[in-house]
């Protein structure tokens, strides 16, 4: 096991004017103490992302900064918060609707279907006084905020390739970030970054290894526009989508948790993002993005093509740094939109070329996924609410004409009941590189399976959700040489009392097929199997 020192960690910020709200107590905890406890809750999930922290806070921060007018959101404002389910979004859109303007934010202890939790975590992050108008250019630069984080580690237990040699750089590894807010006008940065183990100025290396900078800006009240590095995310993600946080119940009940649109990026990750420029444009239910990119990736490009992109950004033996920056990639998407009050439709199209061709080995693994130099699709992505129905999804097609579809439906029979049903179909000759929904492995690829879960709000302070979901593969995948089944259950049951107490208990069962070398009928392979029962009691004093 490796254990890291962390040697300076220092955060320096200069704030001109604080932000109006992360400077307050909120219920007796800082808006930076909700920030942690959010970012906390949403890592807690077994099945879930590891939350990318850096990039979780500065978005939260910019949220902060901004606060949403609960009097006069929309279902997109109320969606870019990551701990509200649709439920929850649908909720305080109905309290406003029929009771009128909020008049505090205690007035959220009112509304029905909202979570103990969410009303905590919600607080910063809305205001319920007069609109404040669009801060000029003059006086956001003028109040802008300014951060400087610096970070130096190093590994206590060293690892095999510091005494053999092929690690060549020290044991030590650093990041620099700056970063600069300007009100909701300017968003700016640039991160330098250093694993331990890589060469810092030798074997080839110009220092740091991890170099990235990015801007947003906002031309008037409806145009956004981004240079440097940023991601993108459209629909339900099948054809460009975002690591999500949370399980499989969070990707149940937020139909809006992959269709984010463009957004900078500052954080460590080397490899899952876009580089070049892009812009959004909304105006009243209409949304466009569109965006070019142009970055190297990572490969093994031996022969003169490659097998496939390599992903971590490590770069500390030969090997590694002889895969740096190899493939040269293109990547263009645009995406528009058309909000209603009980609908919403888009229209997704995209691709990427590189000069190298990608050519798998001869292996019935790869003989479906895709090869060549140039690879693109277009999807279209739809959501519905009417009264206690929901209806979201995203059906997409590739270049080879292969279908994914992922589709769910969702039912609030009664207030405190919400029951999903959720059907996915990926083809096994579906393969895009930046794809990213919900299944039950890492890839959109080769999945057909189904989901039934329920959300149920018990009187006393309870809560009780649980789901169960069953997928088939029909070509042969990692560790299975046949066709294989697999399902999982879990079953998480909630305790909250006020705002500071809250107590969970988790029950998980996971069944998939594995390694079976033999021709067989599906179902009749080796298998495994996993139970999982824990418990998570948070606790706030004040």
């Amino acid at each position: 096991m490796i254990y890291r020192l962390i040697f300076i960690a220092v955060a320096v910020s200069s704030v001109l004017v604080p932000l109006r709200v992360a400077a307050q107590d909120v219920g007796s905890f800082s808006a930076d103490e909700i920030i942690t406890q959010i970012a906390i809750y949403l890592a807690e999930e077994e099945n879930a992302e590891i939350p990318d922290y850096e990039l979780l806070e500065e978005r939260l921060n910019a949220l902060i900064s901004n606060p949403v007018d609960i009097n006069r959101t929309t279902r997109r404002d109320l969606e870019r918060l990551p701990f509200l389910d649709d439920t929850e979004v649908e909720a305080l859109l109905r309290y406003v609707y029929l009771y009128g303007p909020m008049q505090s934010v205690y007035e959220l202890q009112l509304v029905d279907g909202l979570r103990p939790l969410s009303r905590r975590f919600i607080i910063p992050f809305i205001s319920v006084g007069d609109a404040v108008g669009d801060t000029s250019w003059s006086d956001a630069l003028r109040e802008a905020s300014h951060t400087l984080f610096a970070r130096v580690g190093t590994e206590v237990e060293q690892r095999a390739g510091y005494a053999d040699g092929s690690y060549p750089g020290a044991p030590v590894g650093g990041m620099l970030k700056y970063r600069v807010q300007a009100a909701d006008r300017l968003y700016a940065g640039i991160t330098l970054e250093h694993d331990e183990g890589e060469p810092f100025l030798s074997h080839g290396a110009h220092g740091f290894d991890l170099c990235r900078a990015y801007v947003r800006a906002r031309a008037g009240r409806h145009v956004s526009l981004f240079a440097g590095d940023f991601r993108a995310s459209f629909g339900r993600g099948l054809l460009f989508g975002e690591r999500a946080y949370g399980g499989m119940m969070d990707a149940l009940g937020r139909s809006g948790a992959n269709g984010s649109g463009i957004s900078h990026y500052g954080g460590a990750d080397e490899t899952d993002f876009f580089r070049g420029a892009g812009v959004s444009v909304s105006w009243g239910g209409w949304r466009v993005d569109a965006f070019y990119s142009f970055r190297y990736y990572d490969a093994d490009t031996t022969g003169g093509f490659f097998p496939t992109l390599r992903q971590g950004g490590l770069h500390r033996t030969m090997s590694e740094r002889r895969s740096r920056h190899t493939v040269g990639m293109h990547t263009a998407a645009v995406h528009a939109s058309y909000a209603g009050r009980h609908f919403e439709v888009g229209l997704t199209a995209g691709g990427s070329y590189h000069k190298i061709s990608r050519r798998l080995p001869d292996n019935p693994y790869y003989r479906p996924m895709f090869s060549g130099n140039m690879q693109g699709g277009v999807s279209t992505d739809y959501r519905l609410f009417f009264r206690t129905l929901r209806l979201y999804g995203e059906t997409a097609v590739n270049q080879g004409l292969a279908v994914a579809t992922v589709n769910t439906l969702a039912v609030s029979p009664l207030s405190f009941l919400d029951i999903y049903l959720n059907h996915r179909y990926y083809s096994p000759r579906y393969d895009m590189y930046f794809s990213n929904a919900v299944g039950s492995g890492s890839r959109v690829n080769d999945e057909h399976g189904a989901t039934f879960g329920f959300s149920l709000s018990m009187p006393r302070h309870w809560s009780l959700d649980a789901y169960a979901d069953v997928y088939r593969r029909r070509w042969v995948s990692y560790r299975n040489a046949a066709p294989s089944l697999g399902w999982e259950a879990r079953c998480d049951a909630e305790y909250g009392r006020g705002e500071r107490l809250t107590a969970t208990v988790s029950a998980r069962y996971r069944f998939r097929e594995i390694e079976s070398g033999a021709v067989r009928p599906v179902g009749a392979g080796v298998h495994s199997d996993m139970f999982s029962l824990r418990g998570v009691v948070r606790y706030g004093a004040g």
